[in-house]
């Protein structure tokens, strides 16, 4: 949809989405792990590269590779296409997590729920990859099947005022308007 290189792949502000990606998730994540098919060279030494176990079947299956790997506990995921995450909506996430008993703990904007960024418990693996064997579905086919602690879009305004951390970009227009804000940390007002 983005057209050109891959997503992860395309420059704002000097560095690549996969690295602004790497940059918001690597203050509070550790080990950070990659899923899909960008090489795990593109990113700083240490990341571990987690492979598409599903090639093709979308971003519950880079969740599924991403859960695959990761150690036991809490992944946060996010995707390459929301470059303008803000860290302080991570850190607001994690407090969320950190305390629940819910497989997810994801945001609610517009009144939908947001699958990224989000945090899964590595418990849901199994139940990630039976949903995949019927199929590709959305991560969101997931939220019907576990307990989802979800964080309402006021509460994300106090650390995301113009909710910029949602912005996706998976056009060529999309991408063209993204560089014009300027690079990260530096958005020009509307």
């Amino acid at each position: 949809r983005s057209g050109g290189p891959g997503k992860a792949r395309l420059r704002r502000g000097g560095r690549t989405r996969l690295e602004h990606a790497a940059s918001a998730l690597g203050s509070l994540c550790a080990p950070l792990i990659i899923a899909g098919r960008v090489p795990a060279t593109a990113v700083d030494q240490g990341v571990i590269w987690a492979a598409d176990l599903r090639p093709g079947a979308g971003p519950l299956a880079g969740l599924e590779a991403g859960l695959a790997v990761a150690p036991q506990g809490w992944v946060a995921a996010a995707a390459c296409d929301q470059p303008f995450l803000r860290p302080a909506l991570l850190a607001l996430l994690w407090s969320r997590a950190r305390r629940s008993t819910a497989g997810a703990v994801i945001p609610v904007v517009g009144g939908r729920p947001q699958p990224f960024p989000g945090f899964y418990h590595t418990c849901l693996r199994p139940l990630v990859a039976r949903v995949l064997e019927a199929g590709p579905a959305p991560v969101r086919a997931l939220f019907d099947l576990i307990a989802v602690e979800t964080v309402d879009e006021a509460e994300i305004r106090t650390v995301d005022p113009d909710l910029r951390s949602f912005h996706n970009v998976n056009t060529p227009e999309a991408y063209r308007e993204a560089l014009a804000l300027g690079p990260p940390g530096k958005e020009r007002c509307p």
